[in-house]
């Protein structure tokens, strides 16, 4: 769903399959602009600028985030780092279980980047 005045900004909403007039908005994430996400089964993964970022303003990396689908749902933000790189991650897409690829911009190049698990925290 797209909501906002001049600036665009999408929520994500969650139906049963066989009834989208039931489509509830999701508490978390909030406010994306630009977002990119990925859903398996079991979890939730997305990157997003900042309002400012969308405007094409740099205002620090984006960073890939994921949660447990269920906790989504519940309306819980529990959303942990994908990665602690310090370069943006862009595009995460989720495979099996907890295997996730994204694009990685540290070090000045764009790579593909894929891992078996998150990181969770950073220091």
């Amino acid at each position: 769903m797209t909501n906002g005045f001049l600036i665009p900004s999408t929520t994500l909403g969650s139906a049963p399959v066989d009834d989208v007039n039931q489509m509830a908005n999701l508490r978390y994430p909030s406010s994306l602009y630009l977002a990119q996400f990925s859903v398996n089964d079991n979890y939730l993964a997305y990157s997003t600028y900042t309002i400012w970022g969308s405007l094409g303003s740099w205002d620090g990396p984006t960073k890939v985030k994921v949660a447990k689908a269920s906790d989504v749902l519940a309306g819980v933000n529990d959303f942990s780092r994908v990665s602690c790189s310090s370069g943006s991650q862009l595009a995460p897409s989720l495979g099996d279980g907890r295997r996730v690829v994204w694009l990685d911009t540290t070090a000045a190049s764009t790579d593909v980047v894929t891992r078996k698990t998150f990181a969770n925290t950073c220091a």
